[in-house]
């Protein structure tokens, strides 16, 4: 194969790995010490177990859940989209 297309296979699964994990849209650091994050898992590709993973994996200690925002199927426009506020246990 050609190097371009070897190129292009590695790009499209990059995209694709990337596409299953949740991203972190905002960081607050609290002045007792802890942090609060704001999850995105929005999207088919992603799920719930993305943001829960994502959240265990930035708060080793546990988390707790402060906010959730959740449009699943059949609710218009905004379907598919997931979204949490979790802060850090100490």
């Amino acid at each position: 194969m050609s190097r371009l297309v070897w190129i292009f296979i590695i790009g499209a699964m990059t995209t694709l790995l990337d596409a299953c994990a949740a991203t972190v849209t905002n960081q607050v650091t609290h002045p007792d010490g802890t942090l609060q994050y704001e999850l995105q898992c929005s999207g088919i590709q992603r799920s719930w177990t993305d943001c829960e993973s994502k959240a265990k994996e930035l708060c080793p200690t546990g988390y707790d859940t402060i906010f959730v925002i959740k449009a699943e199927p059949g609710s218009g426009m905004y379907q598919y989209q997931r979204a949490m506020t979790v802060r850090c246990k100490k």
